[in-house]
């Protein structure tokens, strides 16, 4: 194994099945099995790595959000979320927080990465908090 930097971290697991070792390098994390390796995931920031400054940009701009799509609004942005969320968990949300909490737990929106939202209010014809969402982004990026 090649010398660790600084950033680096290892981690000695022995999970049965054959795999001897969790190693996180950099922004990677990969399991080695005997002598394959596979690459998983790409490591996102998780919330401990994300300045408190930005995690409240982020919740200020939900909870904004929540505040400013109507029923109607809701129901357009649910319509063309089938897309990339489960029918079922479609058919739970209620509010916009629903909503916005579902994308985050699929992945589709994060701490300053919020493309997909964009997306999904333009295909749903929504304009109203679109600006809000780019400038929040803009200054979550400028902190982190």
């Amino acid at each position: 194994m090649p010398a660790l930097m600084s950033k680096e971290l290892v981690l000695g697991a022995a999970f049965g099945a054959g795999i001897t070792s969790l190693v996180v390098i950099g922004y990677r994390i990969i399991i080695n099995r005997g002598t394959h390796t596979n690459t998983i995931a790409e490591k996102a920031l998780t919330e401990n790595d994300v300045p408190i400054d930005a995690r409240m940009k982020h919740n200020y701009l939900l909870n904004q959000l929540d505040g400013l799509i109507t029923d109607d609004s809701l129901e357009s942005l649910k319509l063309i979320s089938r897309t990339y969320l489960e029918p079922k968990r479609v058919a739970k949300i209620q509010t916009m927080k629903d909503l916005l909490c579902n994308l985050e737990v699929k992945s589709l929106i994060t701490i300053g990465q919020y493309d997909k939202l964009i997306q999904i209010m333009e295909d749903a014809g929504i304009g109203i908090g679109i600006e809000d969402i780019k400038k929040t982004a803009k200054a979550i990026q400028n902190i982190i």
